[in-house]
């Protein structure tokens, strides 16, 4: 077991060093499980299958860990053969739901827009969070069926309320994965939906900072379709990759959305000051907007509009809304706006 340790140590030593991709430096990091004969089984596959659920566990440890199969995983790598189970099920699309939370103007706490969030009610599990189900759905490949589904469902939705805000810039954000950014199907599709739907409220399209580390050619081929067909791109989780600021410039990106763990602490936390302030800088330098995420207190929105930052969501403001709850909202807003004329 020792040695098996000292090996994926090794392992993970030699993926740390960063290489270069066209100019660009990449950082990758590695996630090993390890099952040990006869301990934690005595076939190979028991041993491959332990393994797999070991490595899954050092996954949700972080960056560059391995981890041991014990019997206590058991109980998770079941819930992860449900989960992946159901998503292959007819059912699925019946127990999906799209929340909405609203994007604020900071000094006015104005609603111009949401982002659209999925969610999952299991009728066994419950409530599944985005951060368990939505990776399960990468790996097995169901993501760009659920993709198509989201999508659909929130051009459903805005016909519905097309006639409650009369603000021409309100706009959904719709978030991409990387592997629907890299499917040709789907691409077209999100053209062909905008086409066919009745209202012209923008849509919006947002992608992790991992999203956009790849093929600089294939990205920015897609995003460069994407913007001339009047998309506007969105990078999500802002500060957590390792995308070089070369890369971030060449690409066709409206708005960088500043990762809710840069936020948390505000203003006390130096590091997450510094971090801020570094974004906030470079966006006004490459001509960018800024969302700030994750903004739950009030001394962190005071800090956030003292160093110039407009927009931003989180629960200080609203927390994701079904659309009934939203649309009250809305009319509520719109209600207050011709008050005022």
């Amino acid at each position: 077991a020792d040695q098996a340790g000292i090996t994926a140590t090794k392992i993970m030593q030699l993926f740390q060093k960063p290489f270069n991709e066209q100019g660009n430096e990449i950082v990758t990091s590695v996630s090993i499980g390890i099952a040990t004969f006869p301990t934690s089984g005595v076939t190979a596959d028991e041993l491959y299958k332990n393994a797999d659920v070991a490595m899954y566990k050092a996954k949700d440890l972080g960056r560059n860990n391995y981890e041991y199969f014990s019997k206590k995983f058991g109980k998770q790598f079941q819930r992860r053969l449900v989960i992946e189970n159901s998503m292959r099920s007819k059912q699925l699309r019946n127990e999906l739901f799209v929340v909405y939370q609203p994007i604020v103007e900071m000094a006015t706490k104005r609603i111009i827009g949401a982002e659209a969030l999925l969610r999952w009610r299991h009728p066994e599990e419950g409530l599944i969070p985005p951060a368990e189900f939505i990776p399960i759905a990468e790996s097995i490949g169901s993501i760009i069926e659920i993709g198509k589904w989201v999508l659909q469902s929130v051009y459903k939705q805005i016909e519905e309320w097309r006639y409650v805000t009369c603000d021409t810039d309100f706009y959904i954000t719709v978030n991409l994965s990387p592997s629907q950014l890299l499917d040709d199907q789907t691409i077209q599709q999100i053209i062909q939906t905008r086409s066919q739907s009745k209202v012209q409220m923008l849509i919006n399209l947002e992608l992790t900072e991992s999203a956009i580390i790849g093929s600089l050619e294939d990205i920015g081929s897609k995003l460069k379709f994407l913007v001339n067909h009047e998309f506007k791109i969105l990078v999500d989780d802002f500060g957590t990759g390792a995308s070089s600021l070369n890369r971030l410039a060449e690409l066709p990106v409206d708005v960088l959305k500043i990762d809710r763990s840069f936020i948390s602490g505000l203003p006390e936390n130096e590091k997450h000051r510094k971090i801020v302030t570094s974004i906030l800088a470079l966006a006004e330098h490459l001509h960018l907007d800024v969302i700030a995420e994750g903004v739950e207190e009030k001394d962190e929105y005071q800090y956030l509009m003292k160093q110039g930052c407009k927009k931003a969501q989180g629960f200080y403001f609203y927390k994701p809304l079904l659309p009934s709850k939203f649309i009250q909202l809305l009319r509520k807003q719109s209600l207050c706006d011709a008050s005022k004329q």
